[in-house]
């Protein structure tokens, strides 16, 4: 399982293309997938929402990275 951790604010696309209202905010992204989680803030909770938790979310497509001016 890998993890990461982006203040949005240093990073405002990354904001911005995952919708990020609040902190935390935490997806488990899974075959294509994201899945927003909403539980406890424990190990165990977290364990068990990617093990198979996830799987009674809703899914969603990975939102596609947002083009930047520089990109053209």
């Amino acid at each position: 399982l890998n993890m990461i951790q982006n203040y949005s604010v240093d990073q405002p696309d990354l904001k911005k293309r995952f919708e990020i209202r609040g902190f935390p905010t935490f997806y488990y992204i899974q075959d294509g997938k994201m899945y927003s989680y909403k539980g406890g803030r424990t190990v165990d909770a977290w364990s068990q929402f990617v093990e198979t938790g996830y799987q009674s979310a809703e899914a969603k497509p990975i939102p596609p990275a947002v083009k930047k001016d520089t990109d053209l």
